[in-house]
């Protein structure tokens, strides 16, 4: 068995081992490396196991460095989950394991993060405060809406279908952009570039594409998609604070629940969240249930597990004076600043 560093040259490969392994999810496709290299510019030291001529190991890696300069490695940022994946025995993890401590020697890195889904057959310092909520979506559509959505939330729905909103499909992204600024500059945080989203859609294609909630000629909510395998995933959905009235975030998920469940996909993937906040009781009225997230390190030059959720943000000063920025400051400066934010 050879452990090699992994480049473009091996993606048909991977995709084959991928599509093999049980535990392989979004953040794993080959596709992230070309993201974050047109996006961030961040250097790849991912990592795959050969055997035989195949592949039996997957550890995507790169490099990270924050406001301070200091650097980290990262399986996938700004991805919920990926980390390891092996195929034959656990000893593929720790000898992985092994090499990105040689390299955060060399690269005198602060520390390794895999961001794990319930995948860990090794002790190391974990944490727990994240979960990823998923849906069940292996029940009939009926027995969805009646017994994972709560009823406040289906007597939303059925107000939100009454107020002549639209939902429209394979939307464009720069009418999701302007819905997500806006609401990423309300919430306080920095926004990705739309060279992000684009570099998505065009690497991803048919396994991502944009849903949006139209009300007289303007849209008022939307939702990057993201699919693959079991996986239907929304790692970035929005909508305009001044149209919560009307609900529409309420259509807009109730929509793609239904269209995964036509599309014959086994999991919503609702997203990240911290435990006991808005955004996971948002989630958990749909019916999703917490997924535990492992975040494991291995220490180099720094010996503590980071903390920075949203109840702990070490921001919170800088995110209320960012509340109030004019949206193409918020959009300059946010895009200049995300890729030095590791806790993304």
């Amino acid at each position: 068995m050879q452990i090699i560093p992994y480049s473009t040259k091996y993606q048909s490969e991977l995709l084959l081992f991928l599509k093999k392994n049980n535990h392989a999810v979004i953040g794993h496709l080959p596709q992230w490396h070309t993201v974050m290299k047109k996006t961030f510019n961040y250097n790849n030291f991912s990592l795959i196991a050969i055997k035989q001529g195949e592949i039996i190991g997957y550890f995507p890696l790169f490099l990270i460095k924050n406001i301070f300069l200091k650097k980290f490695l990262i399986s996938i940022p700004f991805n919920n989950f990926s980390g390891i994946l092996y195929s034959e025995n656990k000893d593929i993890y720790e000898i992985f394991l092994g090499e990105a401590k040689k390299i955060a020697i060399q690269k005198k890195i602060e520390y390794v993060e895999i961001r794990q889904l319930n995948y860990n057959p090794l002790q190391l310092p974990t944490r727990e405060n994240f979960v990823s909520m998923f849906l069940d979506l292996t029940p009939d559509i009926d027995e969805i809406w009646n017994k994972s959505l709560n009823t406040k939330v289906r007597n939303q729905v059925r107000k939100a279908e009454k107020n002549n909103m639209k939902i429209i499909e394979n939307d464009n992204v720069e009418n999701f952009y302007k819905v997500y600024a806006q609401n990423m500059r309300d919430l306080g945080s920095p926004v990705f570039s739309i060279l992000f989203f684009k570099t998505i859609l065009n690497e991803f294609n048919n396994y991502a594409e944009i849903i949006s909630v139209q009300f007289k000629n303007k849209i008022i909510a939307s939702m990057f998609v993201i699919k693959w395998e079991n996986y239907f995933s929304d790692p970035w959905a929005s909508s305009l604070k001044e149209y919560n009235y009307l609900n529409p975030n309420n259509l807009l998920y109730w929509h793609a629940i239904k269209k995964a469940k036509n599309e014959n996909f086994k999991i919503f993937d609702m997203g990240r969240s911290t435990l006991d906040t808005g955004t996971y009781h948002f989630k958990k009225q749909w019916g999703a249930i917490p997924q535990k997230l492992d975040y494991k390190y291995v220490f180099n030059l720094e010996t503590k597990i980071p903390i920075v959720d949203a109840k702990n943000n070490k921001y919170d000063k800088i995110i209320q004076i960012w509340k109030k920025l004019p949206i193409f400051v918020a959009n300059f400066l946010g895009k200049k600043i995300i890729k030095y934010l590791p806790e993304l």
